[in-house]
């Protein structure tokens, strides 16, 4: 299943456009209710020891096998329940300006791709990507606990991507 990503706008997934804002139940509604809610409070007080605690409220949707393509991406919402993250982590193809990208396409590529059409990529840790001026994060199969190196297998699209951004180190 391809989708095409709108810069700074929001996605397209087969005939509907999906805008950053919108809200969750019209977005369910132009896939027609063939999710999974995953809404949840998450704490991270494993990772911040010492720190004040830190919690989140997650509020996705999980899409598995849409449209009878094997394929899984959630879509993640804000408070107010409006479209703010889209994440693709089985049978990625996606087409950002005149740039398509697909699973296990090689990540070294897709960096060339992105650097000839004139955006930074930064490489945050090994086989984790960021591309500010597109707010897209890649990773490769190893990263995400698989067995192939350089191999895309994760992304990540976000309206605001200033949690990201304070991973940069010139």
């Amino acid at each position: 299943m391809q989708i095409t990503y709108i810069q700074n706008k929001g996605i397209v997934i087969g005939d509907n456009e999906i805008y950053w804002n919108e809200k969750r139940s019209i977005i369910r509604n132009y896939l027609e209710n063939k999710h999974q809610e995953d809404d949840r409070i998450i704490t991270m007080d494993a990772y911040f020891e010492g720190e004040e605690s830190k919690t989140f409220n997650q509020k996705r949707d999980i899409y598995q096998n849409f449209n009878s393509d094997e394929n899984l991406f959630f879509l993640s919402y804000d408070e107010n329940d409006e479209f703010i993250e889209f994440e693709f982590h089985i049978d990625i193809d996606v087409q950002i300006e005149n740039i398509n990208i697909k699973s296990g396409q090689e990540l070294t590529e897709i960096i060339k791709d992105f650097e000839n059409n004139s955006h930074k990529v930064y490489e945050i840790e090994q086989g984790n990507y960021l591309i500010p001026s597109l707010k897209i994060s890649l990773m490769d199969d190893e990263y995400m606990g698989g067995d192939s190196e350089n191999t895309l297998s994760y992304f990540y699209i976000a309206k605001d991507m200033s949690h990201l951004e304070e991973e940069i180190i010139e």
